[in-house]
């Protein structure tokens, strides 16, 4: 791998065959689309001084509808939006072509959006470099007004129907969304209930577990921890293995384990290392 000391960038590994680069080529240079440069290798971004971009988020820091505002101009694709209900809605298409072609096509705006001049090209081109700002394929990379165009197009759209609406509609359509819940409102949910991802424990709602994996098998119900667990832990443990005992067939046998885990590898890998269950 060949080094420029010269270069400005790092050496790049590019192609199927390893082919050697020396720093980035121009058409993939990471300028960020935000900002103006004068050292702007495209030298025909449209985007917002640097110093107008502060003043947003000074006044955004004490305003949630200026944050919201915000949010949604500086990534459009993926900001929460507000419903006919006054619930909001979060489209997910930040980082892929398909989704954000997708979203403005089943939404009704795409028209809207090409005479904008945005534009849906080839990102691996060099011929759409010129482009890239504006670029369906590069949806987190738009500079302002073309961002602050696709927000106002989608503020517009989703305030047609309540959230729940749009759920269900756009997740039938294959586009990836989802309602914003309060904490309260989640704990509530049916399929965080079904997920396990809250359990009632000791007469209390607290974070459960979430078991995706079906072979997994069934987890028993979290228990609350009682003043003699202690106790037990010390009668069940034994001493810890000397250094030159052979080694054993399970590395934490003998151990007791107390399992604090909420994730599914962990627990598991635990449990069948100490070869017995863990407490609770």
């Amino acid at each position: 791998m060949a080094v420029d000391g010269a270069s400005q960038h790092p050496p790049l590994w590019t192609g199927a065959l390893c082919l050697k680069q020396r720093g980035l080529p121009p058409h993939l240079d990471p300028v960020p689309a935000i900002y103006k440069s004068e050292a702007d290798i495209l030298a025909k971004r449209r985007g917002i001084e640097p110093s107008e971009l502060d003043a947003y988020k000074q006044a955004a820091i004490s305003d949630p509808a200026k944050q919201a505002w915000l949010f949604q101009r500086l990534y459009p694709f993926m900001a929460p939006y507000k419903c006919s209900d006054g619930e909001w809605i979060l489209p997910m298409a930040t980082f892929n072509r398909r989704l954000a072609t997708g979203y403005c096509a089943y939404l009704g705006f795409a028209d809207d959006v090409s005479a904008f001049g945005i534009v849906d090209r080839d990102p691996y081109d060099p011929a759409s470099a010129p482009f890239d700002d504006r670029n369906l394929a590069l949806p987190i990379g738009f500079n302002f007004p073309s961002s602050c165009k696709v927000a106002e197009l989608f503020e517009a759209k989703f305030l047609q129907k309540t959230a729940l609406e749009w759920e269900a509609e756009l997740e039938a359509a294959g586009l990836p969304c989802a309602v914003i819940q309060t904490w309260e409102a989640w704990m509530r949910d049916p399929d965080a209930r079904a997920a396990r991802i809250f359990a009632e424990v000791g007469g209390e709602v607290q974070l459960g577990r979430a078991a995706w994996v079906k072979s997994a098998g069934e987890y028993p119900d979290l228990q609350p921890m009682v003043d003699g667990a202690a106790a037990v832990a010390r009668d069940r443990a034994a001493p810890p293995p000397a250094a030159t005992a052979p080694p054993r067939q399970r590395p934490l046998e003998g151990f007791v384990i107390c399992d604090f885990a909420n994730v599914l590898a962990p627990s598991r890998l635990r449990r069948a290392a100490a070869g017995a269950a863990s407490p609770h």
